[in-house]
């Protein structure tokens, strides 16, 4: 038992810090709805009220609700309209909404009739501890001090009889709260689980595990580029394995695709955790290494890989398989997906053109031909 609470415990801590933006999109989405969702609800309650209940006269706490009511859906709708959203803030909106309501619940709920027991509050509060997600200790928390200045005002104001009445529906809506807060969370770190292995699937190679496949890779670096344009800063390597048909064919595909591994093993290994590495299929492999502009760096990488990458293959068959790579420099500018893999692939063939076995680069400038900035080392 110790054992699974354990293994929920750091499940819901790795899930709220893996899910974070996810969760803030959530309870922003959330807090919006139901803050307009309160201003109709109320209006419309009051108007049924009036219609059912023979001389129903809206309380103190009915007309101080509706005006907060509305303050606060207007501070919530100039927050997301203003697009500079924080988990904090957002948690905090979350918090204040929960608080506010529980406050007027339990206002009228427990002073609108002394003789009459409280029914609103237990059904709020069932209703709010599933809709947010939060940490399960702030939750909870919230949930006991709400509760407790609830019995209280009970244990104060009403009747005894009603309030032992309101004490025990208070603990039994307090359990289900509870369990169902934490159920729900359960269910959506399930299906936050299975959504992250599916995209792993669409955008990770299956063989080749931790890095991308090419629509992976295409998709990560499009992302990048729209997030740092106009001042984009790294270097990619287009790397290619010298004359692998040919090993692939005398030696067969198994060998084939256990040299495929190691090259992917090799690129993980020299390669920063937070550089993007690719599959971009077949014999051909991609990497973007964010501000690694110095060229000097850059052919030690090259070098690296090579050196790697030729003890790695011969661990294999006993076979040192070689590569060209074609790196393409970027320093501080704008470019666009297809300008990078178009000029990371025509230096990628100067290179194979030079003799394979040698690295090209190509300092990408926008406003003069790259080919005019080659450099071709053997290595």
């Amino acid at each position: 038992m110790f054992t699974r609470i354990k293994s929920y415990t750091e499940k819901r801590k790795q899930y709220f810090a893996q899910a974070k933006y996810e969760i803030m999109e959530s309870n922003l989405k959330v807090v919006f709805n139901c803050s307009i969702l309160t201003v109709v609800l109320l209006l419309f309650f009051m108007l049924f009220a009036f219609a059912i209940l023979k001389d129903w006269r809206p309380t103190v706490a009915h007309m101080v609700f509706l005006p907060v009511s509305v303050l606060f859906f207007a501070a919530v709708f100039l927050y997301k309209k203003s697009g500079l959203c924080r988990t904090r803030d957002v948690n905090t909106l979350c918090i204040m909404y929960g608080v506010i309501l529980f406050f007027f619940v339990i206002w009228i709920d427990v002073t609108g009739n002394i003789s009459a027991p409280s029914c609103f509050t237990p059904l709020v509060s069932i209703a709010v501890s599933s809709l947010f997600i939060f940490p399960s200790i702030l939750a909870d928390v919230m949930l006991l001090i709400l509760y407790a200045v609830y019995i209280l005002l009970v244990i104060l104001l009403k009747e005894p009889f009603i309030a032992q009445c309101n004490m025990f529906i208070a603990v039994v809506a307090l359990g289900v709260s509870l369990v169902s807060s934490n159920i729900i969370t359960a269910l959506r770190m399930e299906n936050h689980e299975i959504r992250v292995k599916y995209k792993l699937l669409s955008t990770h190679d299956a063989m080749l595990s931790g890095i991308y496949n090419k629509q992976g890779f295409q998709k990560s670096l499009e992302e990048y580029l729209r997030q740092h344009n106009p001042h984009v800063k790294g270097s990619v390597y287009f790397l290619d394995l010298d004359n692998f048909k040919m090993y692939n064919d005398e030696y067969g595909h198994y060998f084939g695709d256990l040299v495929l591994k190691r090259t992917s093993d090799v690129l993980l290994d020299i390669f920063c955790h937070d550089d993007l590495i690719g599959h971009w299929g077949g014999d051909e492999f991609i990497i973007f290494a964010e501000d690694l502009c110095d060229e000097n760096a850059i052919a030690e990488k090259c070098m690296n890989i090579k050196t790697a990458l030729l003890s790695a293959s011969k661990s294999v068959n006993n076979i040192g398989v070689d590569c060209s790579i074609g790196v393409l420099l970027i320093e501080d500018t704008e470019i666009e997906f297809e300008t990078v893999f178009s000029e990371a692939d025509r230096a990628l063939y100067a290179a194979k053109d030079a003799g394979k076995g040698q690295y090209t680069l190509l300092r990408y400038s926008p406003d003069q031909q790259t080919a005019d900035h080659r450099v071709v080392v053997k290595v």
